[in-house]
């Protein structure tokens, strides 16, 4: 069924929406207050995120370090659990740290990650840039700690940034990693030159 232009306009005006130009967008939420060495450039804000992402033993994440490295509005999205692979969860910044929050409340025994502690690094990285957006896929690696030799998974953190108002931003998140069936290609173990 073809709409005419008269029934869709009062089908707009029923639902409050209507066809007219939009107003102004609504201004962003006031930015959050950065170190500006972690927002300097595409390569400190990922250099900021890897590291406030990281506790030592009995710690937890710096979250305002956390927040103030990502954009209003920005998204958080892990790889699907085990338990669920038809469910995606897509966070806000607080929703990842409250869930990261409730996973270690849960874990305290000696050798739960809380008491362990989480530390990641990049691996390697790929880089395509155009204007203001970069998007990095960057290779991890998660150990409990910076000195273990080798790390407990790896994967690949698909980061997209945005230079805005003189600083860098992390807009969204998505990450998946190493399992059975699923091993790192090589060309993601090494940076291009």
């Amino acid at each position: 069924m073809r709409l005419s232009p008269t029934i869709l306009a009062a089908a707009l005006a029923a639902t409050g929406l209507d066809a007219q130009q939009p107003g102004p967008p609504p201004p962003l939420a006031a930015p959050s207050t950065a170190n500006p060495a972690d927002v300097a450039s595409a390569d400190a804000i990922v250099t900021a995120l890897y590291e406030a992402v990281g506790f030592p033993p009995g710690g937890r994440q710096d979250s305002t370090r956390m927040r103030s490295l990502f954009f209003p509005g920005a998204h958080l999205v892990p790889p699907p659990s085990p338990r669920r692979p038809d469910s995606v969860a897509v966070w806000t910044v607080d929703e990842y740290l409250r869930t990261v929050n409730a996973l270690l409340d849960r874990d305290t025994s000696a050798t739960g990650m809380h008491a362990r502690g989480f530390s990641e690094r990049e691996a390697s990285r790929r880089t395509e840039s155009f204007g203001n957006l970069v998007h990095v896929f960057s290779t991890y690696e998660s150990r409990n700690t910076a000195r273990d030799s080798l790390p407990f998974t790896r994967g690949i953190n698909s980061i997209q940034l945005m230079k805005h108002n003189g600083r860098w931003w992390v807009v969204n998140i998505a990450w998946d990693q190493e399992r059975p069936g699923l091993e790192l290609p090589t060309e993601y173990l090494t940076t291009p030159r």
